[in-house]
């Protein structure tokens, strides 16, 4: 059973907290469930800014007999003067949900990155069909879960991570130019606090009709949580303090504790957040990369 529930707590003179959460059963209608996920997503304007230019998004695919349940966490941050970088953060989310509930089955690293070009190109039209959204940009950063595989999409300085056995890994790279400077010893870790490179973005949705985007291929194992944010959390919390607040904790109650906790540090940014907790795993035995593999082994082929 899929439960898709949106919550706002108001807050004296803050944006208000958006929860979406997801619930899930262990059998739907009879049918066989695969991988099991719990799975939430919020997003805070913040102490300091007066509107929310981030969106979020959690989603699950209906349960079938042939097809793999899917789980979707994205994140994105707008950016963009007079609310164009709120309208732009939410046409990528929109078109991710679109292709989502679209249906249909491909390859999880095919699947993320044919989303997020069209997301980008989505952007880039709003963009040039009025002028007072002509600047407007987004990062976007989408995890998307099948059988036993996750694919990460990623443009712009939005975080994956994955925790596992008590250890934090972070799964993709910030598009900055503070990053680049980095790479060829410029500047150092120790400067990201305080240096203007930090926000400045190299590659964002919105700014071009084609964009690069990265895709980071993984394989999860039961107990495994992933979690997406965009910079105002990351950027305020420490990893340590990321894997305090989410640890056992079902996803919904992780997300709002996270959010709290950035209120409670003073975050000078928007924040949003995705965890999805792995709680069951079942392989993806069938589906296009099996099938070549097996076809792979007929003799005569």
């Amino acid at each position: 059973m899929q439960q898709d529930t949106t919550e706002e707590l108001a807050a004296t003179d803050l944006p208000a907290l958006t929860i979406m959460s997801l619930a899930q059963e262990i059998a739907v209608d009879g049918l066989p469930v695969a991988t099991i996920a719990d799975c939430a997503a919020a997003s805070h304007g913040g102490p300091v800014r007066i509107h929310n230019e981030d969106h979020c998004l959690t989603l699950m695919s209906s349960a079938t007999p042939n097809l793999p349940r899917r789980y979707l966490l994205a994140v994105a941050d707008g950016v963009g003067g007079h609310n164009a970088g709120e309208v732009a953060s939410e046409t990528a989310i929109e078109t991710l949900r679109a292709c989502f509930e679209d249906g249909g089955h491909s390859e999880p690293h095919k699947w993320v990155t044919r989303a997020i070009h069209k997301a980008n190109l989505a952007v880039f039209d709003h963009a040039h069909s009025d002028a007072s959204y002509r600047s407007m940009q987004t990062t976007l950063t989408a995890v998307l879960i099948q059988g036993d595989r996750v694919a990460i999409g990623h443009v712009g300085d939005s975080r994956a991570y994955r925790f596992r056995q008590g250890s934090v890994h972070q799964l993709t790279q910030d598009h900055t130019h503070f990053l680049d400077l980095l790479r060829v010893r410029l500047v150092t870790a120790d400067q990201a606090m305080h240096h203007p490179a930090v926000h400045q973005l190299t590659r964002s949705l919105g700014s071009e009709p084609i964009v690069r985007v990265d895709v980071v291929r993984d394989r999860i194992e039961q107990g495994d949580t992933y979690v997406v944010c965009s910079d105002g959390l990351w950027g305020s919390l420490s990893r340590g303090n990321l894997q305090r607040v989410i640890g056992d904790l079902p996803a919904e109650e992780a997300c709002r504790r996270l959010i709290d906790l950035g209120v409670t540090l003073d975050a000078d940014d928007n924040m949003s957040v995705g965890v999805a907790h792995i709680r069951h795993v079942v392989p993806e035995l069938i589906g296009p990369s099996f099938l070549r593999r097996l076809r792979a082994r007929i003799p005569g082929r």
